[in-house]
């Protein structure tokens, strides 16, 4: 697939839409109120519906009014309460996504967020849109926070994973070794070797458990006694 391709052909497209739409609100705002027709009266001559005219009509209005507002947002505007707008872009901007995605696909977040926001905003004598960016803010830090502690848990656990492999490399080594020493053993050293043996055994059961099995067994208590019976 030539993702190149792809690429450019969803900007083209992605700004027919947005020049369709500019158009449109543009002609709805130039035969309504730049002429002086109702908007129901355009709705019924041009078979569309009353709601929708005047929303097209109201972002041509903002886009003209608001300096560096795109035809987009001007109709996410139009559709909606100022508030609620304010809580939209608060969330587009923490997003770093269009006003128009978080209107259609973060409902629930903008809905939260204006809830609280009008609250504090009621509370403090403040308004909805500065209390939004600053639950926002507080909200972008604490996620922030968070991710760096779960970076920081990831590295200690790397780090304690690396040295735990270190650890087990060197037993499959010494015990690689063992295997290799070319010795006829007696009866009593095969008796030692045994015991040793088992031992070493209980120490692989230990890790086991440890590591893998997660128990919270006092593994200092048991290590030290393996020890002691080997020294």
């Amino acid at each position: 697939m030539n993702w190149q391709k792809v690429a450019a052909t969803d900007r083209r497209l992605r700004a027919e839409a947005d020049n369709a739409s500019e158009a449109l609100a543009r002609h709805r705002w130039e035969n309504t109120v730049g002429a002086g027709v109702s908007f129901s009266e355009y709705a019924r001559q041009c078979d569309v519906g009353h709601s929708l005219v005047r929303r097209y009509a109201h972002a041509w209005q903002l886009a003209l009014e608001v300096q560096g507002m795109s035809i987009s947002d001007a109709l996410v505007r139009a559709s909606t309460s100022a508030d609620r707008y304010d809580v939209i872009e608060a969330v587009a901007k923490v997003k770093d996504t269009s006003v128009k995605n978080v209107q259609l696909h973060h409902r629930a977040e903008v809905a939260r967020v204006q809830q609280a926001a009008t609250i504090r905003a009621e509370e403090r004598g403040t308004t909805v849109r500065d209390e939004a960016r600053a639950l926002l803010g507080i909200g972008q830090r604490r996620a922030k926070a968070e991710q760096t502690a779960a970076e920081r848990r990831r590295a200690q656990s790397d780090l304690g994973w690396l040295e735990l492999d270190r650890h087990l490399d060197k037993a499959r080594l010494a015990l690689a070794a063992a295997v290799r020493v070319d010795v006829d053993l007696t009866d009593e050293h095969r008796e030692l070797i045994q015991e040793a043996i088992k031992t070493v055994r209980s120490m692989i059961k230990l890790v086991e458990a440890r590591f893998v099995g997660m128990s919270d067994r006092d593994f200092d208590a048991e290590v030290a006694e393996l020890l002691s019976k080997g020294a």
